[in-house]
């Protein structure tokens, strides 16, 4: 089993001017402070790095515009990946740009999944094509967020709805290790067969209707060709084909304003990164390489005050610039995905208007073949649908062999008497979790690890927090899916009292999986010692502090900076 650790969270605002670092320990971290000290929203901050949105994100913070950089490990090697609203960037330990993408479903997504070793697909509600599922849904049994977590369980995240009715059953029982991962691997493989499945009986029901058809009206063969059907026919292609070439001309339209669209913005970064490379010159002049208190311009002579104020002054010049040229690097990109929008609309309208092209000529070519066609067309015509029949079939017989054969590997995983001994697993770290923090179900039954957690009053976080526990222990021992942190925000929920709050503090401290990483987020530790590393936060309101900015920014930026070159570089129409 793959192990996920967190090492460390840089949160920056450039609009505020504030930042905000954390180091995490390996082990176990608490992020300890009383309400509204931005608890939340640190922890919150994990799971959005890598692009799962929490229920619930304060409107200060979505203002704030924090660009948000998560140092993590896997399998032995380091990542950072840094999210700016929709954006997000992913980069090695030597800081090389891996992926720049605002594509989570078909960039991040999988390159995510393969990074984790995520298997694990899921059919889309709208159609049947299977993909890998966003980061949030194997990140689902780790998070327990603060708004929605507590009220109820596999809800954390937004936007979970996108897949069909089961994708909540098949995700816990992947999840769980019910079927690991290399179930779902024979289940893509066995997918993708039968999509070729398809394809190739439908070739195959229109070579068979085309050779009886072709077989039909061979007997009574006519070759008298009616001329206003024919000239009729000609006539309705030549005004598609008209329509098509209008159709070309407005999308050359829209290209070439796209294009100078692109080179606007091309000559504003360049103005942009003139101008950002002045205000560091600048800065470092006055704060560098001159000490007296006015300084003569090296460009024009004028003495200037070289103050604090004047310095500060140049230094928010510098952040201006920055913010101006992310902006307009994210505007290149998304003129650029449009710019390929319209040449793939611009390509498919060509093909289009290049086969009626063909069809013209082979209507003009009909008459004169017509007499070849009917001396010595039938029996060819006969033997070409003949051959490219028995062609299709031998596929057919191939994949569908092939999927017998990945049915009886399929059955190997799907192992009854192991989903038993998970579900007795669970069931009995269920009911002694329950007993420890004190909830009596009565009639409720825990006993499936679907189980809906329906206690009420201040049982119902306790009852949650057993049925995490249980899930996570199960996890450790069957799954082979990546462990990820734990991340508890504020277990304190319903008025906890004062002899069950410590009972939930003393059992997620001595309850936690072996050997995981636990990231806790509470007001109060209530006499119990976690060991491991406490951050505390004092100031209400304000997560982020000025003292860190300028730290920070130095480390933010660059990335920032070389993610959306990256991503403007590789962008396709480029």
């Amino acid at each position: 089993m793959n192990e996920l650790v967190l090492n460390e969270i840089l949160l920056i605002s450039q609009k505020e001017k504030r930042a905000k670092k954390v180091s995490f320990d390996p082990n176990l971290t608490v992020i300890l402070g009383k309400n509204r000290t931005g608890k939340s929203s640190l922890l919150k901050s994990i799971p959005r790095a890598f692009s799962a949105i929490p229920e619930k994100i304060g409107n200060s913070w979505l203002e704030a515009r924090v660009t948000n950089v998560l140092k993590f490990t896997i399998c032995g090697a380091q990542y950072s990946i840094l999210q700016y609203g929709d954006f997000y960037a992913i980069f090695d330990e030597a800081k090389n740009l891996l992926l720049a993408t605002d594509n989570v479903t078909r960039q991040l997504g999988p390159y995510l999944a393969n990074l984790f070793e995520f298997e694990l697909k899921f059919r889309m509600r709208e159609s049947s094509e299977l993909i890998s599922p966003p980061p949030a849904y194997y990140l689902l049994p780790f998070y327990i967020d603060q708004d929605v977590g507590w009220m109820k369980n596999w809800a954390s995240f937004k936007y979970l709805t996108q897949f069909d009715s089961e994708w909540k059953k098949n995700l816990m029982e992947y999840h769980a290790g019910i079927r690991p991962n290399e179930y779902y691997k024979i289940l893509g493989s066995i997918s993708g067969l039968k999509v070729e499945v398809v394809a190739q009986e439908k070739d195959k029901r229109i070579l068979t209707n085309l050779l009886e058809q072709a077989t039909s009206k061979f007997k009574n063969v006519n070759f008298n060709i009616d001329q206003d059907a024919f000239k009729k026919e000609i006539e309705e292609l030549l005004q598609h084909c008209q329509q098509l070439k209008i159709i070309e001309e407005s999308l050359k339209g829209k290209l070439v304003e796209l294009y100078s669209k692109k080179s606007s913005i091309e000559n504003q970064i360049k103005v942009a990164e003139s101008a950002l490379n002045e205000a560091r010159a600048d800065l470092r002049y006055a704060t560098i390489t001159v000490y007296e208190d006015h300084v003569e311009c090296p460009t024009c002579g004028a003495t200037y005050e070289n103050s604090l104020p004047e310095r500060f002054a140049i230094a928010k010049d510098e952040d201006r610039c920055t913010h101006v040229l992310f902006k307009l690097n994210y505007a290149l990109m998304e003129i650029k995905n449009q710019i390929e929008d319209e040449k793939t609309k611009y390509s498919q309208n060509s093909g289009t208007l290049a086969k009626i092209k063909k069809t013209l000529e082979s209507k003009q070519e009909q008459v004169v073949l017509r007499d070849l066609i009917e001396n010595e067309g039938k029996k060819e015509l006969q033997n070409v649908f003949a051959v490219n029949i028995e062609a299709v079939n031998k596929v057919l017989v191939e994949q569908n062999h092939a999927i017998d054969k990945l049915k009886v590997r399929l059955k190997i995983f799907d192992d009854k008497e192991r989903k038993a001994a998970i579900e007795k697993t669970f069931s009995g770290n269920m009911r002694a979790f329950l007993f420890d923090l004190d909830v009596h179900g009565g009639d409720q039954n825990y006993s499936r690890i679907d189980a809906k957690v329906s206690e009420t009053g201040s049982c119902l976080p306790r009852a949650l927090l057993a049925y995490y526990f249980s899930f996570l222990h199960v996890m450790r021992e069957y799954s082979s899916a990546a462990f990820c942190p734990i991340i508890l925000d504020s277990p304190n929920q319903q008025a906890q009292d004062m002899t069950n709050l410590p009972k939930m503090m003393k059992f997620i401290r001595d309850q936690r999986p072996a050997n995981t990483q636990l990231i806790l987020g509470t007001e109060d530790l209530c006499g119990v010692d976690f060991g491991g590393k406490i951050v505390e936060l004092h100031e209400k309101q304000s997560l982020l502090q000025k003292s860190d900015y300028d730290e920070v920014y130095a480390e933010v930026i660059p990335l920032m900076e070389k993610a959306m070159k990256g991503s403007a570089d590789t962008s396709s129409g480029s």
